[in-house]
């Protein structure tokens, strides 16, 4: 998702970075027991609606956009409670 325009991947990078500054690495396994997560899977939980949110790649790759989306457009895990995460998704989504 964060592939389809320009900028839409450094924003969602930048803003990832800044939410989540001095946040140590979690796995996937011990935030979910059982839920199939590769060993190697880590995030940056913050106090994002689901922690997955703050999913680490090696890559150029966030999970902010497609979540942030699921979060817009389905109200799920509370996204509006969230209100710089509320602010940031339609602010990228308004933008050219």
């Amino acid at each position: 998702m964060e592939d389809v325009a320009p900028g839409i991947h450094d924003a969602a990078a930048k803003f990832l970075a800044e939410r989540t500054a001095g946040e140590s690495e979690q796995k996937l396994v011990d935030l979910f027991p059982g839920a199939h997560y590769d060993a190697s899977e880590t995030v940056k939980a913050d106090k994002f609606p689901c922690p997955y949110e703050g999913k680490q790649y090696n890559d150029k790759a966030t999970e902010i956009v497609s979540m942030g989306m699921k979060g817009v457009f389905h109200g799920t895990k509370n996204f509006w409670q969230g209100r710089d995460y509320a602010k940031f998704m339609p602010g990228l989504l308004a933008t050219e």
